[in-house]
This record gives structure tokens, C-alpha cells and sequence, in this order.
């Protein structure tokens, strides 16, 4: 009868450890997380997310707010964003030193896709809104390049506005030459150009540093920015902006989904998301 109940205990107490072991684990990554600055998110799937912070690739389940660690392929790698090629799910990352990798199986191997890049060190990324394998990258000193092939081969397309951050999306918007609009942040308001480059010119009178910015892929011409932790959106194209909402935290990037949910990384590292257009927000933090 000792010996049962020495065995009972042994193996609960072996239990407990676990179960420790993990609970710490799991608060010491988020802890870890929140000293990191979101540094991208955008959508893989109608209910799936990618999301980079500097050392961490994600993908999160937005149906139940399940979040599933990528592998890196070096963990020193530094992320400065990350994009998806939605009609077959290769991830992009764009990084501080090694250029444009991607991966078409979630991670497990990386492929270097710096042909045409004049520098390993990229700032932004994002994708075209409607062309699976344009994408958009940002060189410091160089300008915008544009890749239409997937990241087999990149041109130098601009140098890009003045004061230009890292910070570029391409909205769908009607009334472009080609296909849509490009949009940057600056250090003073938002910038814009037919995807031709053919001339920017300042998106309306919003000034001070941007640090985010999105579009809604139902509603092209609703365009989202933030500067700092408040929260701006132009339903004409960038003419006329509303601040929509004052946050806690800086906003580090944005993601509008095409269900309209309006997803805000912050820059000490924590997720949220609204689903009526910034009225409230909800944490959905690594877990």
C-alpha cells in the first residue's frame, strides 16, 4: 500500500513539474515577444495570419487563436517584414542583413531570392493586391523594387519619396495608369504613386511620423495609418483622414483583412483586433 501511494505521488509530482515546465515556457515566450516590436501581419488564408517580430515567425489561427511557431533559417536572423503569396502560401520574410527568403513548407527550408537586389538589407515588404507574385521591397539608400516572378528576379522600379520610412503597401485603388497605387510611409504623412511610379505626391495633409499602414482589400480607397498610437483612416483615396482611434501603444504595423477585421501589432510587442472599425479592441497575444 506504501509503495502504491509513493508511485501515486512520484508520478503526480512529475506531473506538476510538466505542467510547470510548460506554463513557464510559454509565459517566458511571451514575455520574450513583448519586448519586440510587431513587425508585420498579414493574411495567409481566410483564417490564418502570418506574424514577424523581429526574432519569431507565427502563424496564427484567427478561428480559435491558435499560434504555431515557424522556423527561422538562422537564429540570428533580424525580420523587418514578412508577406504571403496567397494562391499558393509561400511565406516571404524580408531581414535586417540577408535579404528575401522564402518558404513554401511553412518554414522547414528557406530559399535566399535576392536576384536584382542591390543591398542584404531590406526594410519592407508587402504584396500586390491582386497579383500573386508582385511584390514590393524596400533597399535603404536604393529605393522600391518590385519583383514579379516571386522573388526570382527583383528591379529597381523608384527611388521613392522624400524622408521615406520602411513602411509600403499596395492598394487595388481605381484611377491608376496600371494597376493600382502605391503607398509609403514618411516622416512627415503618407505618400502615393500610381504603381507605374510615375509621380508621388503627399496623400492629404496628415503629418508626423508614420508607423503603420494598411488598406481594406473590399474597400481600396479606405486607406489605415498610424502615427504613433493614433489611428487614421482616408475613405477617399488619402484626401480627407479621421483619426478613428488613440491606442495605449505606438502601432508598429497594420493588417486589414478581406472580412474587414483591422489587426495592430505595437511596438512593445503585443497583438490586437477589432472587428468594428476600431471602435474596441480585443488581445490576442501569443498564448
Amino acid at each position: 500500500m506504501s509503495a502504491l501511494i509513493f508511485n501515486l505521488l512520484r508520478k503526480s509530482t512529475h506531473y506538476l513539474v510538466f505542467i510547470l515546465f510548460a506554463s513557464t515556457s510559454m509565459a517566458t515566450t511571451a514575455e520574450t515577444l513583448s519586448k519586440q516590436g510587431v513587425v508585420a501581419i498579414t493574411s495567409s488564408s481566410s483564417n490564418t495570419l502570418i506574424v514577424a517580430y523581429p526574432r519569431a515567425l507565427y502563424q496564427l489561427n484567427t478561428s480559435n487563436n491558435s499560434w504555431l511557431p515557424i522556423t527561422l533559417p538562422d537564429p540570428a536572423i533580424v525580420l523587418t517584414g514578412a508577406a504571403v503569396n496567397k494562391s499558393n502560401g509561400v511565406i516571404f520574410i524580408a531581414t535586417q542583413h540577408q535579404g528575401i527568403l522564402s518558404s513554401q513548407d511553412k518554414g522547414k527550408n528557406w530559399i535566399a531570392r535576392n536576384n536584382g537586389l542591390a543591398g542584404s538589407t531590406t526594410t519592407a515588404l508587402t504584396q500586390h493586391a491582386q497579383q500573386a507574385e508582385t511584390l514590393y521591397s524596400i533597399v535603404p539608400e536604393q529605393g522600391i523594387y518590385r519583383t514579379e516572378d516571386a522573388g526570382e528576379n527583383w528591379l529597381l522600379m523608384d527611388a521613392g519619396p522624400i524622408d521615406m520610412g520602411s513602411t509600403i503597401i499596395h492598394s487595388d485603388m481605381p484611377d491608376s495608369m496600371q494597376t493600382g497605387w502605391v503607398f509609403t510611409a514618411t516622416n512627415n504623412g503618407v505618400s502615393r504613386s500610381m504603381d507605374c511610379f510615375c509621380l508621388w505626391s503627399q496623400a492629404g495633409e496628415l503629418q508626423g511620423e508614420i508607423t503603420a499602414l494598411s488598406y481594406a482589400p473590399q474597400q481600396p480607397k479606405h486607406i489605415y495609418a498610424a502615427s504613433g498610437n493614433s489611428l487614421y483612416l482616408t475613405k477617399d483615396g488619402g484626401q480627407n483622414w479621421a483619426v478613428i482611434s488613440e491606442l495605449k501603444s505606438t502601432i508598429s504595423t497594420l493588417h486589414i483583412t478581406a472580412s474587414g477585421v483591422i489587426y495592430a501589432g505595437t511596438q512593445d510587442g503585443h497583438i490586437i483586433k477589432s472587428v468594428d472599425n476600431a471602435q474596441s479592441w480585443e488581445s490576442i497575444d501569443v498564448r
